[in-house]
């Protein structure tokens, strides 16, 4: 996940046009989203996990919702 969304920030960067100063600016705030959104879906994953629940398909969509939800709020 930390890739996809190191990734899609960059992607999101040039797509809006944005020069390297105004991008390197931003990236502290993409960081902390990043690593928060990776780190809520650690968590849920495991707890799920302990619990019993998880199915072979809950991975990919609690990644997919973590992912979503920060790049959603990704300043710019």
């Amino acid at each position: 996940m930390l890739w996809l969304g190191y990734f899609t920030a960059c992607v999101v960067a040039l797509r809006a046009g944005r020069n390297n100063a105004s991008f390197l600016k931003r990236l502290p705030a993409v960081s902390v989203l990043v690593l928060t959104g990776n780190v809520l879906r650690n968590a849920v994953l495991v707890a799920l996990e302990v619990s019993g629940r998880g199915a072979p398909w809950l991975h990919e969509a609690i990644g997919l919702g973590a992912w979503l939800a920060s790049a959603r709020r990704s300043p710019g």
